[in-house]
């Protein structure tokens, strides 16, 4: 049984991971009961006669629409586990539904599992009573706040809230060695397992043909102030105008859009800067292969899906030295990594890339070769061992 507070039709890791995984272990014979979040909406999506969701009432936060409350439905949840009796409940989240899946797995003697894919510390800002109440647009000055900056006391709460549910799990999944480190300097004292989300390898294909020259740059993934792609626009307005024919593509949905379109326009790029977006997952793989460069300045990343999907479509990366993008992005490797907020070293190594064109390819090879790492199957046969381990171990 599986509590997750995001889920389809949102689209993010976290729920292109679960449906991933409970798909694959779903042909394999294994029962699932997703409990997520109701979008309020008529969008349904069927993985498998083996995999049954239900729906709990919700509300969108006000500053960030694809995110919603769950209203805590305790009862429901109680009496879906007493009817469907799980061998383990899988928690996915810090939130809501995470800690009535933990209630849960208490109260019926259910063997509790969590996995950690988000930095909650780094979302404070959207549940400020500014934010909550949707006045933060009056004061937003336009791309570059990061949440919880100015609020270190909310973070820190941020963390105990988190760590103390975490503590509560048999045993926690993180999805690469640097949330490990993290979570164990943190204070987490349960036993960590590293298992990556994995990637579809059979839906992101390698490049067949490079470009001569670096055209466009692509940026994909959830736009909210966290993720800090002002930087990288602000990185590539630094050698926009030197190189005409370069452009920028940005594909997702959040709440800095608003303000990074006007960040755009005060830089003049309007011309050069495109944003797309929200982009179905099954179309990304075709923005990618159109593309010849990956950057993200995100300095939250667990581990970054779409950056692992970027470098299955043969890209190389630039990143920033924060969490999980390391361990992805190996410097000089398949992409380049530079200090959190170096603007202009960010501009340095796109440009590095116009100057030398050849790298494109050597080390969008390289990507390629490292995300055979994160073949979708093989994390999920790991998830597998991990739960018959646990029941094995009751």
């Amino acid at each position: 049984m599986i509590f997750t507070d995001t889920f389809f039709p949102a689209n993010d890791g976290v729920v292109t991971s679960i449906i991933n995984s409970t798909r694959i272990l779903a042909q394999k014979g294994h029962k699932f009961i997703i409990i997520a979040p109701d979008y309020n909406n008529k969008k349904r999506i069927k993985l498998h006669p083996n995999i049954k969701i239900v729906r709990i009432k919700s509300m969108a936060l006000p500053n960030y629409k694809e995110y919603r409350f769950v209203l805590p439905n305790y009862r429901k949840c109680l009496k879906v586990a007493e009817s469907f009796k799980p061998d383990i409940i899988h928690i996915e989240t810090y939130a809501v539904l995470g800690l009535l899946g933990a209630k849960v797995a208490n109260k019926l003697k259910i063997p509790l599992i969590g996995t950690y894919h988000t930095i909650v510390a780094e979302f404070t800002k959207y549940f400020s009573p500014i934010s909550l109440l949707g006045l933060d647009k009056l004061f937003n000055t336009g791309g570059g706040n990061k949440p919880g900056e100015r609020e270190p006391m909310t973070k820190k709460f941020a963390w105990f809230i988190t760590l103390n549910l975490f503590n509560k799990c048999k045993e926690v999944i993180v999805p690469s060695k640097a949330i490990k480190r993290e979570l164990e300097k943190r204070g987490l004292n349960k036993k960590i397992i590293v298992v990556s989300n994995g990637v579809n390898l059979s839906l992101f294909t390698s490049k067949k043909n490079y470009s001569p020259k670096l055209r466009k740059i692509v940026h994909v993934g959830r736009i909210s102030y966290e993720k800090n792609v002002d930087q990288t626009i602000k990185a590539f307005a630094l050698i926009s105008e030197k190189y005409p024919l370069l452009n920028y593509e940005i594909i997702g949905s959040g709440p800095a859009v608003d303000s990074l379109k006007e960040l755009v326009l005060n830089l003049k790029l309007e011309n050069k800067v495109a944003f797309r977006g929200l982009v179905p997952h099954n179309n990304l793989p075709e923005h990618y292969k159109k593309s010849d460069l990956f950057i993200t300045a995100s300095t939250m990343e667990t581990q970054g899906l779409v950056i692992l999907e970027a470098m299955a479509s043969g890209l190389p990366i630039i990143g920033v030295d924060a969490y999980a993008v390391p361990d992805s992005v190996k410097n000089n490797i398949n992409g380049f990594i530079v200090k959190k907020s170096d603007i202009e070293s960010m501009a340095k190594k796109m440009e590095e890339f116009i100057k030398n064109p050849s790298l494109l390819k050597k080390l969008g090879k390289n990507s390629v070769k490292i995300s055979k790492e994160h073949e979708i199957k093989k994390c999920t046969l790991e998830m597998e061992k991990v739960y018959i381990n646990l029941i094995k171990n009751e």
